[in-house]
């Protein structure tokens, strides 16, 4: 029992580093940006901290970012791409 509890602990911990070590936040947030900039929108503070939200990465994260940005008057299939590339 210890034994499968050690093997469950030690597959958690490198699959929780797996995920910190992956893409930094900053350039997933640029490509949210860089996309809603496409698309027409200023990309002012509020945006930026909204990919940043996204870039953070899972699913509430990125349903935290899309509901902001649409907060802010961005078009919804809009919001939903750009918070996807800043997960990606």
């Amino acid at each position: 029992m210890k034994r499968a509890i050690a093997v469950a602990v030690a597959g958690l911990s490198l699959a929780v580093g797996s995920v910190a070590m992956a893409s930094p936040a900053e350039a997933s947030s640029s490509q949210c940006q860089k996309y809603l900039k496409l698309k027409g929108y200023v990309v002012g503070p509020a945006v930026k901290a909204h990919c940043k939200t996204g870039a953070a990465g899972g699913a509430l994260n990125r349903f935290a970012c899309t509901v902001r940005l649409i907060g802010i008057d961005v078009k919804n299939t809009h919001a939903g791409t750009a918070c996807q590339l800043a997960d990606d």
